[in-house]
């Protein structure tokens, strides 16, 4: 059985699916670095940094679900499962040890600067083929744009 978009011919849902599939990758690992950040804050500011990066991953989390629930919109699965998210990933590993938020703060800055750059890539190749799906992206890269902008906050 398949799902195919109703709206759009099957060559532009593949294509459209193309960033989308991408972007769902960057959200997925994204979220296991901010998970594994969770996990080896220490120091100074340790509990409100831990429950930061709860805040942001379940922002994340609905970042990849309207990603992903938009690949199904126009007729394509999404792939998010550990293998293919491993094999696909373009976002750097955390280092596995505790670890000063200042530090993490940095490492998340560049992470989230990476992937917004990379969306807004995205962005320019979906508004050429389907501007609902360009407009999620947009929306999408408006709010990590607020999230760096808290995080430079946090070692100002």
């Amino acid at each position: 059985m398949s799902i195919k978009s109703q709206t759009l011919p099957e060559e532009i849902s593949n294509q459209v699916a193309v960033p989308l599939q991408e972007t769902v990758v960057d959200y997925l690992s994204l979220a296991s670095v901010v998970q594994q950040a969770h996990w080896a804050v220490v120091g100074p500011e340790f509990r409100s940094f831990h429950v930061y990066m709860d805040e942001l991953a379940a922002e994340l989390d609905v970042l990849t679900d309207t990603t992903a629930e938009r690949m199904l919109a126009v007729g394509v699965l999404p792939h998010g499962q550990v293998d293919y998210v491993a094999e696909h990933s373009q976002v750097e590993p955390l280092p596995t040890a505790f670890v000063q938020k200042r530090e993490l703060v940095v490492a998340l800055n560049d992470r989230i600067a990476a992937i917004v750059t990379r969306i807004r890539k995205r962005i320019a190749i979906l508004d050429e083929l389907d501007a609902v799906s360009a407009d999620l992206l947009i929306a999408a890269t408006a709010g990590l744009e607020k999230t760096l902008w808290m995080l430079q906050a946090e070692n100002s």
